[in-house]
């Protein structure tokens, strides 16, 4: 049986959901959770969860790789003790229908299928740690059993959201019960459950461009360490060259891109990364080989400025101390990346 206390901070935290994020809550059954899981009145006191909570509110559902659709579970707050949270969700006719209509069979480039859905359900979390909150941080060892279909969270996988979708019932008849265990949550934690609709490569790119797009005045900034970092040699350097091929389709690059903490100055074409790695889901640059996962990712607004002033079959440039660049006049044809069109990159 669940205490009246329990109950009543299962109604609260849902009124709660449903004033801030302006959405009627879904019945969400606690028939399952420990007493101890529910301390909602007094985590509400937190100066961070008070002052933020919207702003949490809107982060998870923020996402470089999808557009926002609909909750599924509002936006809700876990106890710092460690406890069992049942969720029962009933779509809607249309949510389950946008899912169901949503799939598609692809044949991957080794011959093999591949059911791809262009909407998904992500369950979402984020821990609050010193005023600060860590969007995709789930507790050590947390696990999630949906519709019955158990899966380990491993600590060591890339931050991101869990996909359920593939373990979803399509049909808003029946109830999906998503099961998350915290056995040690070592802090706050604010959790969402929602359904998305995945960016194709194209769209992908566009959002990037448009939202992620590195200043060129701060690649300047870099050139020019870079040439001061040259002072120690033997040999006085005045300028030095950059290609502009991309390492993967060792093509003239048409949207230059690298990870958002790379140090170097070679990039990548954002087309051609996004193509190879929804199948390999490697997600490793090619200049330095560490990970750089889509939300990674970072346009080159320096370099975008330069392909606009080139020749087509320019492919090479100088770039001098002062971060300047100019042609290199005998240079080879090479040919230009095609941009490509491919199905929804895969979340991480």
């Amino acid at each position: 049986m669940v205490a009246v206390g329990t109950l009543r901070s299962s109604v609260f935290k849902a009124l709660i959901s449903t004033l801030l994020i302006g959405k009627s809550p879904r019945v969400m059954s606690r028939s399952s959770v420990k007493e101890s899981s529910f301390a909602i009145p007094e985590l509400l006191q937190d100066p961070l969860v008070k002052g933020n909570f919207l702003k949490l509110s809107t982060a998870l559902i923020t996402g470089i790789n999808y557009d926002f659709v609909s909750h599924l579970v509002p936006v809700t707050l876990l106890s710092q003790q460690s406890g069992s949270y049942d969720f029962k969700i009933k779509l809607e006719v249309g949510e389950a229908n946008i899912l169901g209509n949503g799939r598609e069979k692809v044949i991957r480039d080794d011959g093999s299928e591949h059911i791809h859905y262009n909407f998904r359900v992500l369950i979402r979390m984020c821990k609050l740690v010193e005023g600060k909150a860590k969007i995709d941080c789930f507790p050590s060892n947390m696990s999630v059993r949906v519709n019955g279909v158990f899966y380990m969270r491993n600590d060591s996988e890339p931050a991101g959201p869990i996909d359920i979708t593939t373990h979803m019932k399509l049909s808003p008849h029946v109830e999906n019960v998503v099961i998350v265990d915290q056995p040690n949550p070592l802090g706050l934690f604010v959790v969402a459950i929602i359904l998305v609709k995945a960016r194709n490569c194209s769209s992908l790119v566009k959002h990037l461009i448009q939202n992620r797009t590195r200043p060129a005045n701060v690649t300047k900034e870099k050139i020019q360490a870079y040439h001061e970092g040259l002072h120690g040699c033997d040999v006085a350097v005045t300028s030095t060259e950059f290609s502009l091929t991309c390492p993967l389709s060792r093509k003239r690059f048409v949207v230059p891109a690298q990870g958002e903490n790379c140090n170097h100055l070679g990039c990548f074409d954002l087309h051609v990364y996004l193509k190879l790695n929804a199948h390999t889901r490697r997600w490793l640059c090619p200049v330095c080989n560490t990970k750089v996962l889509p939300t990674q990712l970072i346009v080159e607004g320096y370099w975008m400025e330069v392909l606009g002033q080139l020749e087509p079959h320019t492919n090479v440039v100088y770039l001098d101390s002062k971060g300047s660049w100019s042609p290199k006049k005998s240079d080879p044809i090479v040919g230009r990346a095609e941009e490509v069109t491919v199905p929804s990159i895969e979340l991480e």
